[in-house]
Formats: structure tokens, sequence, C-alpha cells
């Protein structure tokens, strides 16, 4: 061990030379006690080490007990340290200690190491974002998702905007599959369409607030007059609404009403009306009770207004909470690559890299 002090990193000759003789090799070398000078340079590294006001985890009683166990295994014998009997070869008993020297059970003191450690910024940067999200909401309710218009009573609805993944056959057997096993479950808050919609056309007493997972939605959202004439975002769910429009048993009831509404829109005759309302009425009341999806109704303004954006809008495009469906690098790639192509000035693409680039 060197030290800060010189005087004891200085070594002769002679105190580094080794006899080879064969009759003294097996002798213990000489140690030379330090001087004044190493030992308060030794009591320095030690109190660097072991701080004087740490509190002893031995007592005197525990460190005499410490150099006989280590004395019994320099002679190669075992030592069994208990507070039971054990017996001999002889078939006594005798205890392993005499009366008033057993061993004290030895409780060492921990020292915790653990202290609270600041947040670090890249999580303050998800929170923050996150607070964004839930300050855009606007509340939840369901809508008709076998069309893109809540049947033509909504915005129309453009999706792959943001997340420009295509919806591959592979998935949508596994998801058709998993609503045979578990059902649709179109109604919970876990499986909800993100939807960015003008708030001046939605009626906001018709949406309810975040309920339990185990919780089914029953409310319909509620237009108001011009929303037919707006454009909604979909951020997220363009598997859903796939497997709703393509695969759904409402599929064919859904046809069977736009049919009866092309022979109404035709049909001038009473007589011939009769059925052909009949049938859109029946159609229409399955559509609306089970051709539904949860939604999660987005102030759309705020979001595309807000300098946090890019980053918003990436949030609610990307597919992380399914496993069977999470983007893989390249889907989230092309969705960030989607949102920088969109973003309207330098300082604001500069900012979404810098910021992208520290999260990854």
């Amino acid at each position: 061990m060197a030290f800060n002090d010189k005087s004891a990193a200085i070594s002769t000759n002679e105190d580094i030379q080794m006899d080879t003789s064969p009759v003294e090799q097996a002798s213990v070398p000489v140690v030379e006690m330090p001087t004044a000078s190493t030992a308060e340079g030794l009591d320095s590294v030690i109190e660097t080490i072991i701080p004087k006001d740490l509190p002893a985890t031995h007592n005197d009683e525990d460190m005499a007990t410490d150099e006989g166990v280590a004395k019994d295994k320099g002679k190669a014998k075992q030592v069994i340290v208990s507070d039971e009997e054990e017996t001999p070869k002889g078939g006594e008993k005798k205890n392993s200690k005499a009366k008033g020297q057993q061993r004290k059970p030895r409780i060492s003191k921990v020292v915790s190491a653990v202290r609270d450690l600041p947040t670090e910024p890249i999580q303050e940067f998800v929170d923050r974002i996150n607070s964004h999200v839930a300050r855009a909401t606007l509340g939840y309710g369901l809508m008709t998702v076998m069309d893109n218009n809540d049947l033509g009573r909504g915005p129309q609805v453009e999706r792959q905007q943001v997340n420009l993944r295509n919806v591959d056959s592979k998935f949508m057997t596994a998801f058709i599959q998993g609503v045979k096993d578990h059902g649709l479950r179109n109604r919970y808050i876990e499986n909800a369409l993100d939807i960015g919609i003008d708030r001046n056309v939605v009626d906001i007493g018709s949406l309810r607030g975040g309920q339990s997972l185990m919780e089914a939605y029953t409310n319909n959202v509620r237009w108001l007059e011009g929303a037919p004439k707006t454009k909604a975002v979909l951020y997220n769910g363009n598997h859903r609404l796939t497997y709703m429009q393509e695969h759904s048993p409402f599929v064919h009831t859904y046809n069977q009403r736009k049919l009866a509404s092309a022979n109404l829109a035709t049909r001038r005759s009473l007589i011939m009306r009769v059925p052909s309302q009949d049938a859109f009425s029946q159609a229409d009341n399955i559509i609306k009770e089970n051709g539904v999806w949860l939604v999660r109704f987005l102030d759309l303004d705020f979001i595309q207004r807000h300098e946090d954006r890019p980053f918003i809008e990436t949030t609610l495009a990307g597919n992380q909470l399914l496993p069977t469906h999470t983007d893989s690098e390249n889907d989230s790639f092309n969705t960030m690559m989607n949102v920088l192509l969109q973003m309207p000035s330098a300082d604001s693409r500069h900012k979404y890299i810098d910021t992208t680039l520290a999260t990854v």
C-alpha cells in the first residue's frame, strides 16, 4: 500500500533483498513497524475508509471468539458453534462452550446506502406529455364505427394520419381469434379508440370520464349541428376499425342497411317503400346497438396548436400496450418521420429531433 508520505515509500536494497537459502525459506519474514509518519498516513487512510463515528458492529467478546475460531482453523480442526449440545464419541453430552461463555448471537448493524434519487429528466418529459394528453381529453363515449362518420351524424374520421402502420393479415387473424376467445370488449376503456375532434361539434355532456377497467360504458356520443362537415383524426385503433368494418358479424347487417337506404332513396311509391323502411329500421337498430366502439375524444385544436404537438401525437399513435401489436422499431421510425415532415418550421423540427434522440 502506498501512502502520501514519501518517506514511507522509500526502500533500500536490503529491505527488498530475499534470502534464497533453502534453510531459511520457511522462516517468517521480519516486518518492520511503521514509522511515525507512516502510522499517521495509515491512520488517515483507515479513518477515510471507516469513519470514527460509524457504530461498531462487534464487541470485545465477539473479537475474542473470532480469534479462537481463527486459531482452530489454523490447526485444521472443525469448529461447531451452536447453543445445542453435541454428543462426542464417548456418548456423553457436553456443551459446545462453558457456561457464561456461550457466544451471543451477533446482530450486524447495517448502514443504509439508499437515498432518494432525483426524478430523471426523461421521466419528467414523459410526465409532462401525459399531462398534455389528459388536458386534451374531452371524455369517453360510444360511437358507431361501421363507417367513418358515425352513420353520417359525426365528423369524417381520417385514418393513418400519424401512425402509418398497416393492418397485416397475420395480426388480424390473431385478433379475430382473440374476439372468439374473450369477446369483443368494445365498451371497455382499455380498448378505447383515440380520436381527435373539433370540440365545438360535440355535446360534452354526452361524454363520461375515466371509469374502472372492469366497467363497461353505455353512453353514446351526441353530435351538434355542423359535425358532418368537420374532420377528425384517428390516432390509435385502426386495427379495431378494420375488424368492425371488414370482419365482424355486423358487416352483413350494415350492408343490408345501406341497401335499404338506397331503395328508400329511389322508390317513391308508399307500397314499395314500406318493406325497405322496415328493413332499414331493423338493421339500423342492430348497428346502433352492436356496431359501436368506445372512443376517447380529444381536443384536436388543443393538440395541433400546442408547442409539444409532435410528442403528443407520437404518444397517442404509438402501439405499446398490446404485446401482440407492439410497434417495431421500423414502425416507430416511420411514425416519427411522418410527424417530422408535417412540422411547420425548422426550429420545431430541430427540437423534435433533439428531444426524440434524448429519449432513445
